[in-house]
């Protein structure tokens, strides 16, 4: 995909925001095999934090306003439910005109029971909001100048938010972009904002894995960070004896002084990116973050955007903590430089990061010491020092490849300078060994008239001479290697460095915290009722409207869907007019009542309901009559039944007290017959007779009898048994013959008892039968 650069502009409800995106792709390897994935890049950003579509409705409701002070006079701008009700009439009315040339307006009760009601045409709305409409395009202009584009760079406009459907938006902006670039609406205006920030959070985040896309985005405010020195927590002992030495209280005073501030990041710096700040210093400090108040250039030449109104600058505030504590540890090990320039203090170097939902945090601090020992006197080592001793704001791996940079060409220069010696030296070593040959042929010459023992005493003479000037070379080789190893030793511990990691806890003491005053507390308050008010008024609508939209639908949907069973208890007459009823009322909830209030919302379905419930009440009568009549009819049936094993199983209940819950059969049975031919003189679509609810409470006091004589208790047998005396001198015959009675009777009156259970059971079984019934 060629790189293609598109323009969205957003116009929200409080505010606009232009954005320029160029989309591209690039490959990566993936399972051995090659991937394009898409990525973009925010190329600008600007915004009018004050342009929205609130604005729009302020300046409708302030016309509302004047024209009801006019007329009426002022006060009610005090109160918030008048001004709650000119505010949700004013949104619905620009709505209307983004459709509509003009639009009546009535609000009743607006204010002390005096209704309001004017007329505004869409060319009033215009006129009223000339100043912002002027306002439409000046982000855009700013966005290009940042991103060094011109219109014609432009593939694409894409618009966004509800207010930019505003007839007068979309001509200014039509106007501006000219036929070549339309203005696509391609894109859900409220919505899309809030998928594509869940798309950059989800890819951010590493809980959830999505879509690989690359996103390149820029942070359009610079931030700077202030640095001082914390306050001793104990002036004596702390950085007493410092490097050897005590600090007096101007040295301390001077301390507190120190102060410095840089740029960390600018404008315009990519968000993902990270910084490093590097200073010698010997105390802790406090690393101060905060936005520039100042308008300069950004990274890459981008025009700076202004802070919206009202921004705190102070980002967050850091306590670095361990410097003080590293530089009397040097102190202690008698050292009194650090650094190549002889400097006292340790380098403490501290490590910013701006992530990728363009926060900066203190993300690393920490301090070291490269020692030089003076008592060495080696100059090599006073020129290899710490190059960075000056106060600076560098990029860490642009030092890094710097430096690799600088050691590499050493390296080089280091390599050709020896070979050149060694060039020269086997030169030198030629022309000795010529000479040498030369001085022994001449040599040679000359002995050759030697005799024997001179020949000897002269080689005898020569060796030694050799041995000992291999002897004296030796020696001075093995001196010059130690004193190479010496120095090599000496330079290595003149140059140690140490470093070590600084807490770092970022400190909320200093946040800022504004006075409240009591006319602040009265005006939160009132805003609070306001907003209050508001919600209160919003929730009540929606609630009433989408009720009543509901209700109206489940009428036709009844209609259609139960048009037989509607046929026997309406007329033709009655369906009609209750459709057309339901028909109506949505006709106008799509129209007039898309933005009502409550009370006409309840007066719409009362006017529906009022037809509608008789006949959903004949509807549910005509199912629900026969089966409470069918019912009753077989509770008198089972009574009698019951009363009829009375008179057998349950003889506690006597002949008078079942002939009185026979009575109170047949004159229910004779209501019942009564009703039911009453209403079988009644037509479908009138008022029933009687109801279904009415059956029950009919049968009600015979019920209630049948439930009493039901637990009436059955008597209780009285048993009579006989004492047998036992005698002390009676026969085995005689003790079997008067134990005998004994065991008839205990026979007797377990078998009374098990009447009595079963009696008892007979009772709890027509206790069911009468609960049943």
């Amino acid at each position: 995909m060629e790189n293609t650069t598109v323009l969205y502009y957003n116009m929200g409800a409080s505010s606009t925001q232009v954005s320029i995106v160029t989309y591209s792709n690039f490959t990566v390897k993936e399972g051995g095999k090659n991937k394009t994935v898409g990525t973009f890049e925010v190329r600008a950003k600007s915004w009018d934090a004050s342009l929205g579509g609130d604005s729009f409705d302020m300046v409708i409701a302030e016309h509302f306003a004047a024209e009801f002070e006019a007329k009426h006079g002022a006060g009610f701008r005090t109160n918030p439910k008048p001004v709650a009700k000119l505010r949700a009439q004013a949104s619905k009315t620009k709505h209307v005109l983004s459709a509509n040339a003009e639009i009546p307006v009535k609000i009743n009760s607006l204010f002390d029971d005096t209704d309001y009601s004017t007329l505004i045409t869409r060319d009033q709305f215009e006129g009223m909001a000339a100043g912002l409409l002027a306002r439409v395009t000046a982000p855009i202009d700013r966005a290009l100048r940042q991103a060094g584009l011109a219109l014609a760079d432009l593939h694409a406009v894409e618009m966004l938010g509800g207010a930019q459907r505003v007839p007068a938006v979309q001509r200014i902006l039509g106007e501006y972009f000219g036929a070549r670039t339309p203005l696509g609406v391609h894109l859900n205006a409220d919505e899309a904002p809030a998928l594509g920030a869940a798309f950059e959070a989800a890819n951010i985040s590493t809980a959830f894995k999505v879509r690989k896309t690359g996103m390149t985005d820029y942070s359009p405010f610079a931030v700077n960070v202030g640095l001082s020195s914390l306050p001793l927590v104990e002036e004596k002992g702390l950085l007493s004896g410092l490097f050897g030495s005590k600090k007096s209280e101007e040295e301390a005073a001077a301390g507190d002084a120190w102060t410095k501030s840089t740029t960390v990041f600018k404008a315009w710096s990519r968000l993902e990116s990270k910084k490093v700040i590097a200073f010698h210093h010997d105390r802790d400090v406090r690393c101060a973050v905060s936005y520039s108040p100042r308008s300069a250039e950004g990274e890459g030449g981008f025009a700076v955007e202004p802070l919206p109104e009202g921004t705190p600058l102070s980002v967050a505030t850091f306590n670095v903590t361990g410097v003080a504590a590293f530089a009397q540890g040097m102190g202690a090990k008698g050292l009194k430089t650090c650094g190549s320039e002889g400097n006292p203090k340790p380098k403490v170097v501290l490590h910013f990061k701006l992530d990728a939902s363009g926060l900066v945090a203190l993300a690393k601090a920490e301090v070291h010491c490269e020692q030089v020992n003076d008592k060495d006197g080696d100059k090599d080592s006073d020129k290899e020092g710490d190059t960075n001793a000056k106060d600076s704001v560098k990029d860490g791996d642009k030092n890094a490849t710097e430096a690799a940079t600088s050691e590499e060409g050493v390296e080089e220069e280091n390599a050709e300078g020896d070979e050149k010696k060694g060039d020269e030296e086997a030169k030198d070593a030629d022309t000795e060994e010529k000479d040498e040959k030369k001085e022994e042929d001449k040599k040679d010459e000359d002995k050759k008239d030697e005799t024997k023992e001179e020949k000897e005493a002269r080689l005898k003479a020569e060796k030694k001479a050799k041995k000992e000037a291999a002897k004296k070379e030796k020696a001075e080789k093995e001196a010059k290697d130690k004193a190479e190893k010496e120095k090599a030793k000496a330079k290595k511990e003149a140059k140690k460095k140490e470093r070590a990691d600084l807490m770092v806890v970022e400190d909320f003491s200093g946040a800022e915290v504004l006075a409240v005053s009591p006319e602040m507390v009265a005006e939160s308050k009132d805003k609070l009722g306001y907003l209050q008010v508001l919600d209160d008024l919003r929730f009540s609508k929606l609630e009433a409207k989408n009720g009543l939209e509901a209700y109206l639908y489940a009428v036709k949907g009844k209609m259609e869907d139960e048009a037989e069973a509607l046929g026997a208890v309406t007329t033709e007459e009655q369906r009609e007019a209750l459709l057309a009823a339901a028909t109506a009322a949505l006709e106008w909830l799509e129209e007039d009542g898309y933005d009502a209030e409550v009370p006409e919302y309840k007066e719409k379905r009362a006017s529906v309901t009022d037809l509608a419930d008789p006949i959903y009440f004949r509807l549910d009568e005509a199912t629900a009559r026969p089966e409470a009549v069918a019912m009753a009819e077989k509770r008198l049936k089972d009574i009698r039944l019951l009363v009829a094993k009375w008179e057998e199983k349950m003889p506690q209940v006597t002949e008078e007290e079942r002939g009185d819950v026979l009575a109170l059969v047949a004159k229910a049975e004779a209501w019942l017959e009564g009703k039911v031919a009453a209403q079988a003189a009644v037509a479908g679509h009138e008022a029933p007779a009687f109801t279904a609810a009415e059956v029950s409470a009919g049968l009600k006091p015979t019920a209630n009898l049948v439930t009493k004589l039901s637990r009436k208790p059955k008597p209780k047998p009285v048993l009579n048994l006989t004492n047998a005396t036992n005698a002390t001198d009676a026969n085995a015959t005689a003790t079997v013959e008067e134990t005998t009675p004994l065991e008839e009777d205990t026979a007797e009156a377990v078998g009374d008892k098990g009447d009595e259970t079963a009696a008892e059971g007979e009772g709890a079984a027509e206790d069911k039968e009468k609960d049943e019934l």
